[in-house]
């Protein structure tokens, strides 16, 4: 079940959806492991959340894993609630199925009740704007009973005999699981197996071992091959794949302090993007990248020829952003991806300043929207294939890493006492990101 917003970026927005700007669509599959279709399953539980308007790249925000699992069970307990011989099977991985939603769900309680004030108190700021003051409030609301509804949840009993009379007694996942609620992001090991649904049909669960439904999102894009090819007959779509990964993670790759770690994912070859904490970048690509207990292990690219940017004579050097503007854009057919990677995954909202100088709890309400809207991963595709929403959006080519793609036009008016003459080039590179530099640069008489 997928929830698909038509408009692009809808992360940025302080409020989502806005009527009449940002919309979305809820396709419910009718394979759905939570949807009616199934003994008291409902509607209103999507599980991925997909931002793909017809471009090469789209971005994937998953229900987290644990919580699939969690919800599974909990649809057992009311299909079994009563058949006390099945509840005493369940009953042990209900608890560490719990065990596991509860070392994140203190936090998620607290951030939830903690923003629905927020909301409210900026609510307070703006007492001349009715409209802001509407949305305002129903964000708050929604915060409000995403609180509500995991207290409810963490306040299952744990003790056997509690929780049978519980269990007995019947609930409304809707009371436990807030509708639309994805929990925090889940982790590379949670991608790489993560639950989908049951494997073990209905009338063998809890008289045998259960097993679940499990997909590794990591390897499952690089690897997919389409049924024919694009226009050059390639008939795989998917360029490569990529998620941050934690820093402590990444410490043994990197001979400085990092800012952020990016892991990228192709049919052949993995690469990390390391970002050092005063901005430089290192790009290193291997043949394989695996996640060790709190570690990396790397296997190296046997030949270089292997190396799936052809940026091997740029790779294992720190470099500036600019400095990689400049170099990855000489006859490289994928340019500027790392400059490109790390300004996408990096936290820019910290970065912006409040709407307005009464807001002082914005940065915060702003904080815990924007870790809710973060992506899991992010895959783009090869030239030729793009990615849309149930053939409802155009096909389009902007986003991806060619040459097309990442140039665009500066144009620049300021009357005939301008210096920069018409029609100009400007040599070099330049970031559109870095906007005053370039101004700067045109103008170099100019204090």
């Amino acid at each position: 079940t997928v929830l698909a917003p038509v408009v692009e970026d809808t992360e940025h927005a302080l409020t989502v959806p806005v009527r009449g700007v940002d919309f979305s669509r809820i396709y419910e599959s009718s394979e759905s492991s939570f949807g009616p279709t199934v003994p008291h399953g409902e509607k209103g539980y999507p599980t991925a959340y997909t931002d793909n308007t017809g471009n090469p790249r789209f971005d994937a925000y998953l229900r987290n894993s644990d919580l699939n699992r969690l919800h599974l069970i909990l649809l057992d307990i009311l299909r079994s609630r009563k058949r006390p011989d099945l509840l005493e099977h369940i009953f042990p991985e209900f608890t560490t199925a719990l065990a596991t939603v509860k070392e994140w769900l203190g936090s998620e309680i607290q951030e939830s009740s903690g923003a629905a004030d927020l909301l409210l108190d900026m609510v307070r700021k703006r007492p001349g704007d009715a409209d802001a003051a509407r949305r305002l409030t129903e964000e708050s609301t929604a915060y409000r009973q995403v609180s509500s509804a995991l207290g409810r949840l963490a306040a299952i009993p744990a003790g056997k005999e509690a929780w049978l009379k519980w269990a007995r007694r019947g609930f409304r996942i809707s009371d436990l699981i807030p509708k639309g609620y994805f929990g925090p992001n889940n982790t590379v090991e949670q991608l790489q197996s993560y639950v989908t649904g049951w494997e073990t049909p209905p009338e063998e669960r809890w008289r045998k071992p259960i097993s679940y439904r499990r997909v590794d999102y990591t390897t499952l894009f690089p690897s997919f091959s389409a049924t024919s090819g694009n226009a050059s007959d390639n008939r795989h779509p998917f360029h490569l794949f990529s998620m941050a990964i934690p820093l402590e993670l990444a410490k043994n790759q990197a001979d400085r302090p990092l800012r952020q770690a990016i892991w990228l994912v192709f049919r052949s070859a993995h690469a990390l993007i390391l970002e050092s904490a005063d901005g430089e970048i290192l790009y290193r690509p291997f043949r394989s990248v695996e996640f060790v207990a709190n570690n990396i292990r790397v296997t190296p690219l046997a030949d270089a020829a292997e190396e799936p940017l052809a940026y091997s004579r740029l790779a294992g050097r720190w470099m500036s952003p600019r400095v990689w503007t400049e170099e990855s854009g000489r006859d490289h057919a994928w340019q500027l991806v790392p400059v490109i990677l790390t300004d996408l995954f990096r936290d820019n909202f910290r970065m912006t300043r409040p709407l307005s100088e009464t807001s002082g709890n914005e940065s915060s309400v702003k904080e815990a929207h924007f870790s809710r809207q973060t992506p899991d991963f992010r895959v783009w595709t090869f030239p030729g294939w793009n990615v849309n929403s149930n053939s409802h959006t155009p096909g389009g080519s902007h986003g991806n890493f060619t040459e097309l793609d990442v140039r665009t036009i500066f144009a620049v008016w300021g009357g005939d006492s301008y210096p920069l003459r018409r029609g100009e080039l400007l040599p070099g590179a330049f970031l559109t990101s870095d906007a005053v530099p370039t101004i700067r640069c045109s103008q170099p008489h100019s204090p």
